[in-house]
């Protein structure tokens, strides 16, 4: 009887051991996740914001050309030159 008793409460020690261990790793795998997700979250931000800044100086610099060439074209040659 003592035997049996013993293993019964040995089998149930070891499945709630099995248990919380198996609780501990789901745990680890969510904040893993969760912090994957975040990093992933925060790449993407900076991304859209480098995006935006490239897109800025893009549409500065495509401005600035316009206005070059509007400053260097000679009505009189039809073509495009500097007047100076």
């Amino acid at each position: 009887m003592y035997t049996w008793v013993r293993c019964t409460q040995n089998i149930i020690y070891m499945l709630k051991t099995t248990k919380n261990i198996v609780l501990k790793l789901q745990c680890q795998r969510l904040r893993a996740a969760k912090d994957y997700s975040r990093y992933t979250i925060r790449f993407k931000r900076e991304e859209i914001k480098m995006q935006a800044w490239e897109d800025h100086h893009k549409a500065k610099t495509e401005a600035e050309m316009r206005k070059l060439k509007k400053l260097c074209w000679d009505p009189k040659d039809k073509s495009p030159g500097c007047i100076a």
